[in-house]
């Protein structure tokens, strides 16, 4: 199990096998999408001179404005070939993502992936080519998106194309690797925590838990989850009883998801990594509970260099509580 921690460590897919917290709302809650739970796709594309790939949008109750290419995800579909295609129908450019570059939680049943990467071929879709998926296609100076020049579906994509480049201007090493959904069926939606504690010693410590085998906690998300936090406080409440300590999330390490072929399994697995902010001493697991602080060097000492790494700014996958 020592191994599978330090694959997960690394943002490498490993699927969870056992849930340690749960609760009556998540524990009969099979997500299925386009149903009861909505997984959406964006693209935020950026060209050689800077410009953002906009679409004009053709559905009656936004028509006329402008958007990036965004959508939901089909059953049967994994995240990747839903962007791929979104970008495709709404654009007519064919693009391979390289990397998720942010990751939305809306509620425990609202998910958005926005990815980047770059065209591979197709042409713009002109206004001679308008569909019911959209009117037309356009390469967009962000200053005419950022000061609403442009007439937006919702200003709420200025955020994501920040973010965007942001990435975009950072040299490679100084931006998180390249993450992207790994293939991996689950029938639920689970948070898997990397719960981490600078120590006085230059060590860093992993919280773990050592019910079965050890490993990271997991946490069901529920349904009616308002916030991501919720299902870090269960674990957090469940090692630790009431605590003081604050947290910094530093980013999602990986996403695992599959969807296809259509079936039960429409979860999925976020993989973040938070770490211990505030205290001069590390935080005492609970006498009768089974969590406990493990030191990284104790479960593979490579990890320090990649774990250090990804602590730094820009280090992981933004995920935006919304």
């Amino acid at each position: 199990m020592n191994g599978q921690a330090t694959q997960t460590l690394q943002g490498k897919a490993v699927p969870v096998t056992k849930v340690d917290i749960s609760n009556e709302r998540s524990d009969s809650f099979e997500p299925i999408t386009k149903t009861n739970v909505g997984y959406i796709v964006s693209a935020v594309l950026i060209n050689d001179v800077g410009q953002i790939l906009m679409m004009q949008e053709a559905k009656y109750s936004c028509y006329g404005t402008w958007y990036l290419p965004a959508g939901r995800m089909e059953r049967g579909e994994n995240l990747e070939e839903a962007v791929k295609r979104e970008v495709e129908e709404e654009t007519g450019l064919t693009f391979q993502p390289t990397t998720l570059i942010s990751v939305e939680f809306g509620c425990g049943t609202w998910y958005r992936f926005n990815f980047t990467g770059h065209v591979t071929g197709g042409k713009l879709k002109t206004l001679e080519e308008k569909d019911k998926e959209s009117l037309q296609a356009e390469w967009i100076d962000f200053v005419n998106i950022k000061t609403r020049t442009l007439k937006l579906r919702s200003p709420d994509i200025i955020p994501l194309i920040n973010i965007a480049k942001k990435y975009h201007s950072l040299s490679e090493d100084c931006r998180h690797s390249d993450t992207m959904p790994a293939l991996v069926p689950y029938n639920r939606l689970i948070h898997r925590i990397i719960l981490i504690y600078n120590s006085f010693d230059g060590d860093i410590l992993v919280l773990m838990t050592d019910t079965d085998a050890l490993h990271l906690p997991t946490s069901y998300i529920s349904p009616f989850d308002f916030s991501f936090k919720i299902s870090v406080f269960s674990v957090i409440k469940e090692a630790f009883g009431a605590s003081e300590f604050q947290l910094k999330m530093r980013g999602l390490i990986s996403v695992e998801h599959q969807g296809a072929p259509a079936s039960n399994k429409d979860g999925l697995c976020l993989t973040t990594l938070q770490q211990v902010d505030g205290p001069k001493d590390k935080p005492t697991p609970r006498s009768d509970s089974s969590y406990k602080w493990v030191s990284l060097s104790q479960l593979d000492p490579t990890l320090k260099d990649q774990l250090t790494n990804r602590l730094k700014e820009n280090g992981c996958v933004p995920l935006l509580d919304i």
